[in-house]
């Protein structure tokens, strides 16, 4: 479980890196009658939302896709599926989270994609920590 908190920390850090670097406007790109967020400001921002997101929605999928492949074939157990089926989770977790909490336009598909990414870069991270044996 240690292993699980330490890949949702990493991916929190990795997403919140990403979508700071997409949303944050340099200082020569500024227009002079606008306020900005600094660098560090935009990063505890995305840090502040997408922790619980991913804390919950890590341990929802985590359970769920556990439960669906308990008793499946091993050709169902594989990582592609897995991985595929983690990316689902996250879509599917953004779908509701858009659905429920959303009332402005915006773009749905960098939404998802984002969504996506998020539960497969968890997906990644925690196998390779689930895997990597300390007495090695």
């Amino acid at each position: 479980m240690f292993k699980k908190l330490i890949s949702m920390i990493l991916t929190t850090l990795i997403i919140s890196g990403v979508m700071t670097y997409v949303s944050y406007t340099p200082v020569a790109e500024r227009a002079s009658d606008t306020t900005y967020e600094s660098l560090g400001g935009i990063f505890m921002l995305h840090l502040l939302y997408a922790f619980p997101i991913i804390l919950i929605s890590g341990v929802i999928a985590d359970l769920v896709i556990g439960f669906l492949l308990k008793s499946a074939s091993p050709a169902w157990n594989s990582f592609f599926v897995r991985a595929v089926l983690y990316v689902l989770s996250g879509v599917v977790i953004a779908l509701i989270l858009i659905s429920v909490f959303t009332r402005e336009e915006f773009t749905i598909v960098y939404s998802l994609f984002i969504a996506g990414s998020t539960a497969l870069i968890y997906f990644l991270l925690s196998n390779l920590l689930l895997r990597t044996n300390p007495n090695h």
